[in-house]
């Protein structure tokens, strides 16, 4: 702001009639020309966290159904007599072929539209490994609690009460 006056002064002193409005530093005129991108890349964020919260609300919905329609065949494997870790165990080995499986589709398609995308990228890789690491570990998240939830609602309760309810 010292310079901007002594700048005003000098050309006031030179000229009086001379014009001399709205100036700005370089770095003022920097940030004016980056509210575009700026806006953009907020944009950007934005849709993405939609994304990811409706991809986990998906994950989380899907999962705890399957999960939730196993509990007859939890019971049953419970009263014949596999220990409730057991159970956990077995219930778990299948969600996580599952994740895995829909976890190695989305990297095969987030790799094929990278290629797409890349054009609009600027100093990014389409296959940024950091990107690719948080998403997968964000669905591995979202899916142990998908299916931790009703895993342990369903060891709860006693075998025989649920046979008996799910009639």
């Amino acid at each position: 702001d010292g310079i901007i006056e002594s700048v005003r002064n000098t050309l006031a002193s030179m000229d009086p009639a001379l014009p001399f409005r709205e100036v700005h530093t370089m770095t003022e005129e920097v940030e004016n020309s980056m509210a575009g991108e700026r806006l953009s890349a907020l944009v950007g964020v934005c849709i993405g966290a939609c994304a990811a919260l409706f991809a986990g609300a998906g994950i989380y919905g899907s999962l705890s159904y399957l999960v939730t329609r196993r509990r007859r065949d939890i019971a049953i494997r419970m009263a014949l007599g596999a220990g409730r870790p057991h159970t956990a165990m077995w219930v778990a080995k299948r969600t996580l072929l599952m994740v895995a499986t829909g976890t190695l589709a989305g990297i095969i398609g987030a790799s094929i539209a990278g290629v797409a995308v890349r054009s609009v990228l600027f100093k990014v890789s389409p296959q940024d490994g950091w990107s690719m690491a948080s998403a997968i570990v964000f669905v591995a998240l979202t899916a142990a609690a998908a299916t931790a939830v009703p895993v342990i609602r369903a060891m709860r309760q006693q075998p025989a009460d649920l046979l008996r309810s799910e009639n």
